[in-house]
């Protein structure tokens, strides 16, 4: 976690630090780091729910994919 969080900017991390829930501020940060999304990608990406979305999917591996795709 450590090495993920030292990819993340400040920005990044004051998103991330208003999400309650653990698990999501992992969620985020895993994706954020391995993807290397932009403070605003992250911030459209908690906007359109895509841990509840991927949480309550039944494929949740092509719930990500698909969500990353429509980034290019």
């Amino acid at each position: 976690m450590t090495t993920l969080l030292s990819k993340l900017s400040w920005s990044h991390i004051i998103h991330i630090l208003g999400l309650k829930e653990e698990v999501k501020r992992e969620f985020y940060i895993t994706l954020c780091g391995n993807e290397g999304w932009s403070v605003r990608e992250l911030a459209d990406r908690i906007g359109s729910m895509l841990y509840e979305r991927t949480a309550i999917s039944k494929k949740p591996e092509e719930t990500i994919y698909n969500d990353l795709k429509l980034i290019g």
